[in-house]
């Protein structure tokens, strides 16, 4: 099958190759994915024209719904993996120049075995401050607690009070616990790390790592945030439509 494209602005805009595609995308769903991400997104998050940021941005599945609902403001793009940030700086910043992407390098035991960096070394371009949206879309739910926490510090002290994080996490909670008690849960997560966190893999715990929602609710207090919606996925068994992952939508407090 030769590759598809997107025309933007009279200008031919061709997907990642198939290699840089991961999480069982393909070149059909692709597109179709990133459109459902951002269709649930917009539900809360306002895009002003201000600045977008989309951390653990991957193959440009944000940025790429993005640009095809005709979004030219800035946008900034993160991740460890080096291959899709190489490729999306050669290939679709030239045709967007307001999206600029950037590669992060740092140890994750499951993407990027080899880093340098660590969570901490973490920094947003402050040229993209008092952003509308900052996406975090399946990073959580790979990431250690005090990853996650290293990563949501670093984001809020570039937030004002229109800023809104669009995050995804795997939430335990007693109705994620009863499903998984019937056998409904897409990701068992009989692997305990502690009393707040447990994950699916025994032999890869980064592959879906959940958090106890209370705790995590907690943390997000003591960080200055709060929740401005959320919406349960279907991983732990439930019947909602609206995505895989469990989405919370924060703001300053």
């Amino acid at each position: 099958m030769e590759r598809p494209v997107l025309e933007l602005d009279g200008k031919v805009l061709p997907l990642p190759p198939r290699d840089l595609l991961f999480m069982n995308e393909t070149w059909e769903s692709f597109p179709k994915n990133g459109a459902g991400l951002l269709a649930l997104g917009t539900r809360v998050l306002q895009l002003r024209g201000r600045p977008v940021i989309d951390i653990g941005c991957g193959f440009g599945r944000i940025a790429y719904a993005l640009a095809a609902k005709g979004y030219r403001g800035n946008y900034w793009g993160a991740d460890v993996l080096a291959p899709q940030i190489n490729w999306l700086q050669s290939n679709l910043s030239p045709v967007l120049p307001n999206y600029q992407f950037h590669h992060f390098d740092a140890l994750n035991d499951r993407y990027n075995v080899s880093g340098k960096l660590e969570t901490e070394d973490f920094r947003i371009d402050r040229r993209y401050a008092s952003p509308d949206a900052i996406f975090v879309l399946s990073v959580f739910t790979h990431m250690y607690e005090a990853d996650v926490i290293a990563y949501l510090k670093e984001i809020v002290s570039v937030m004002d009070e229109k800023s809104v994080i669009y995050a995804t996490f795997f939430l335990s909670n007693g109705e994620s616990r009863r499903l998984e008690a019937l056998e409904q849960s897409s990701y068992p997560m009989k692997c305990v790390l502690n009393d707040h966190c447990s994950y699916f893999n025994a032999d890869d715990p980064l592959h879906a790592i959940s958090f106890d929602e209370i705790w995590l609710r907690e943390v997000l207090a003591e960080l200055g945030l709060y929740t401005a919606a959320a919406f349960y996925g279907t991983w732990a068994g439930r019947k909602s439509v609206l995505s895989f992952q469990d989405s919370l939508f924060l703001m300053k407090a």
